[in-house]
């Protein structure tokens, strides 16, 4: 039996696939581990901006771009890579939370996307 993988806007699976050798499972175990570390992330943002710890945030924000990007999750590597760069740049000043945000809607589409479509329980 083959494995589906989920067809959502902002996924490669070419990516994600070729990160896992081609194991169709693994991939979806990965997928449904990234929901799992990450569905905290963005929410803890805010409070690190306020409190202008950009050095932990630029921290969590590169975890979770590489992440996205060995997973083939596109649409948040590119805002999430956005975000990092003017925490680098500008640290936790106002000009980052519109890229906050970005990151956060597109971290947001892509974990809800992923739970609609992933398998309940666990894949072998």
């Amino acid at each position: 039996m083959t494995l589906r993988l989920p067809a959502i806007d902002g996924l490669d699976t070419e990516v994600g696939l070729e990160a896992t050798g081609g194991d169709r499972a693994l991939y979806l175990r990965l997928l449904a581990r990234f929901v799992e570390l990450h569905q905290g992330d963005a929410a803890s943002w805010p409070a690190l901006l306020a409190a202008g710890d950009a050095a932990l945030a630029i921290r969590q924000v590169h975890r979770l771009r590489g992440a996205a990007a060995t997973l083939g999750l596109t649409r948040v590597t590119e805002s999430t890579a956005r975000f990092e760069q003017c925490l680098r740049e500008q640290g936790a000043g106002a000009a980052t939370v519109v890229h906050m945000v970005d990151a956060q809607v597109e971290l947001d589409r892509a974990l809800r996307a992923l739970r609609a479509v992933l398998p309940a329980g666990p894949v072998k």
